[in-house]
């Protein structure tokens, strides 16, 4: 793991990396050749490929530092299996091909909500930005929202179909998570609606809510919760065959690639193939 940065300045606003840093982005590598050096002094030291940039919420919207990130990797001839958090109007900037040049083996991307209208999201067809990224064998961590306060018993329902109509390799379904210092806390705490005396340790959007839904009791959405990811499950498979399978759609469309170095990417997720 690499720490290239901390906060987003989108400003979502649940996003607690966003406004701890007061909407900045902070970036400890401000150059992609810094970091590629960076990455070249991990790998060897511990003999992988695979680094993951934590820290930073958006890691591409720094589009010039990821630019030059790519042409380091593609001059360098070496192939890695990067993973990275990105909003979605930053990847259709940046480009697919361009991601899989410089290395993203994965992706984290906030998609929220049909219910949401978060501008990074605005515009963005993301099913099919998930297909193009499993075309180029780049796997997707799809995150979504339960418990926006326009969610009902029915409509939740659609949202977590739309989720999974997305094929995303990876599911995170998180209940809408007032944390303090975001505006969202801000604003239940104005409304009367966070519930008193729940632990901070409990306050993880992945068991019950901390604050009052119009429409679901604390009980209800914990169990809209589990049967969204029972229902991924069941529905798309266990994530690692998901896994194996975008790389092997990745293989597929690449292997014949006229650009060596997306070539040499095939050859790798070949090389996967016989370990899987």
């Amino acid at each position: 793991q690499i720490v290239v940065g901390l906060g987003c300045s989108y400003g979502c606003d649940f996003c607690c990396p966003s406004h701890f840093f007061g909407r900045r982005h902070i970036k400890f590598f401000k150059s992609g050749r810094a970091l590629f050096e960076e990455v070249l002094r991990t790998s060897e030291r511990f003999g992988l490929n695979m680094i993951t940039f934590i820290g930073d919420d958006n890691f591409l919207i720094d589009l010039d530092r990821a630019e030059e990130l790519r042409r380091c990797v593609v001059e360098s001839g070496k192939v890695f299996n990067f993973l990275i958090f990105a909003s979605a109007d930053k990847v259709v900037d940046f480009g697919v091909e361009k991601l899989a040049e410089m290395g993203a083996g994965t992706v984290w991307i906030g998609r929220e909500s049909r219910f949401s209208d978060y501008p990074k999201n605005r515009r963005i067809d993301m099913k099919a930005l998930v297909g193009e990224l499993r075309s180029y064998g780049i796997k997707t961590i799809l995150s979504s929202i339960l418990l926006l306060d326009s969610h009902t018993k029915e409509n939740i329902k659609e949202d977590i179909d739309e989720h999974l109509a997305c094929r995303p390799v990876f599911s995170q379904f998180s209940h809408y998570a007032p944390i303090p210092q975001t505006p969202l806390w801000d604003r239940m705490r104005d409304e009367g609606r966070l519930i008193p005396g729940v632990p901070w340790e409990e306050m993880h959007a992945f068991n019950e809510p901390w604050f009052h839904h119009p429409h679901f009791t604390a009980q209800e959405a914990k169990d809209i919760q589990e049967k969204a990811y029972l229902k991924d499950f069941y529905q798309l498979g266990p994530s690692l065959l998901r896994y194996i399978e975008a790389e092997y759609e990745g293989w597929k469309n690449l292997h014949q690639s006229a650009k060596p170095h997306l070539k040499a990417r095939a050859e790798f997720f070949a090389n996967q193939m016989r370990i899987y």
